[in-house]
């Protein structure tokens, strides 16, 4: 990532490499399923800034490996029991710091899952989740942004930031149905809600500038601030999910809609970081003989007015169009070719809770071979 400045082309350079492998296997005995694997990646960040008073971020090293295994266990006509478990290990570096993270955790999940009729089924889960925190979250420096050219909001780093540990309960239905319309046809219609609770949830908290009036000689003196990541002791998320597609003769229409709300448990205040609510709108349509699939994708997010106390912004809604298709050669199996064009009308728009802009048109060629 290269970025630059246009009124002097002071430049920033980040450079991010990750290398990662996943290994799952599936066996079957009976009616009894059972899934397991391991996986693991590492991300190495390095980087550079021009300019004054301008701190390089650290070259920091995050490895993360789990194994995890799930068994699904049919008990009756109609019920399944669902049982699972996985352990996590990380370890961060930041080499120019002289600091070094690691952590461990073990996440149960347990579903029971009740297939009411041939078309629908009724599932309640309960998950735990284990996130560490991020080489960016904990060693970050440098500034954030600028009030005047002198006063400066800056990153200040916490090597002590804790690992996030979620409970989560959700409860999800889903409803199936082939030749609903007329034949050939596929309707299916998904709804969910959640409650999280999160112990040590990492969130990014940005203080207000001062502004001091100083009468002799009259001028203003500005504090800027700092930002930084911190623990919020004990989080709550509730939401839910809507999901609607429809599908016939090569033709893909969905439509789905989802919201998050949080909340510190022992204040009550918002929380930063979460995203506003989101529409999606999906159209494609795949052509069999040639095995290509064309798309167009609109997102629409809603404006987020639910902030915490000490922020002071306005994060308005905004629509983005995505065009996308995928080719995959009967010549050739197992290739596949992707072309996606994101944003495709070049908006200009802001996320809530980020500090700039969104990038304009992104266009990725993706080529993947599976064997």
């Amino acid at each position: 990532m290269q970025e630059y400045r246009l009124s002097d082309l002071r430049a920033d350079k980040t450079r991010i490499q990750t290398l990662g492998m996943s290994l799952n296997n599936q066996s079957t005995w009976q009616t009894v399923r059972w899934l397991y694997g391991v996986d693991a990646y590492q991300d190495k960040l390095s980087s550079s800034r021009e300019g004054d008073n301008r701190p390089t971020p650290p070259d920091a090293t995050t490895t993360i490996w789990g194994v995890y295994s799930e068994v699904h266990l049919p008990f009756a006509e109609r019920w399944q029991l669902e049982l699972g478990g996985r352990y996590d290990h990380f370890r961060t570096r930041a080499s120019n710091l002289g600091d070094s993270r690691n952590d461990d955790a073990f996440s149960p999940s347990a579903a029971l899952v009740w297939k009411t009729t041939e078309q629908w089924t009724m599932t309640l889960r309960y998950d735990e989740a284990f996130r560490a925190p991020t080489a960016e979250e904990l060693y970050t420096t440098g500034t954030h942004f600028c009030i005047t050219s002198t006063a400066c909001n800056t990153f200040l780093p916490d090597a002590s930031l804790k690992p996030e540990q979620a409970h989560n309960i959700e409860l999800m239905t889903e409803f199936t149905d082939n030749d609903f319309w007329q034949q050939g046809d596929k309707l299916t219609f998904n709804a969910a809600i959640f409650r999280n609770h999160v112990d040590n949830f990492i969130e990014q908290q940005v203080d207000d500038p001062i502004f001091t009036s100083l009468p002799f000689p009259p001028f203003f003196s500005v504090d800027a601030g700092h930002t930084r990541y911190r623990n919020v002791d004990k989080a709550r998320l509730t939401g839910g999910e809507l999901g609607l597609n429809y599908q016939w003769a090569g033709y893909d229409i969905g439509l789905s809609y989802g919201r998050t709300r949080a909340e510190n448990r022992k204040t009550g205040e918002s929380l930063s970081g979460i995203p506003a609510d989101k529409w999606v709108f999906n159209f494609a349509h795949t052509w069999a003989p040639t095995q290509l699939t064309a798309g167009l994708r609109l997102t629409h997010a809603e404006a987020q007015r639910r902030l915490p106390d000490n922020i002071d912004q306005q994060y308005d809604s905004y629509t983005v169009t995505d065009l996308y298709a995928s080719w995959q050669p009967r010549q050739l199996d197992g290739l596949k070719l992707d072309l996606t064009v994101n944003n495709l009308t070049n908006r200009h728009y802001r996320m809530a809770f980020q500090a700039l802009h969104m990038q304009g048109r992104d266009v990725r060629l993706t080529a993947s071979y599976a064997f």
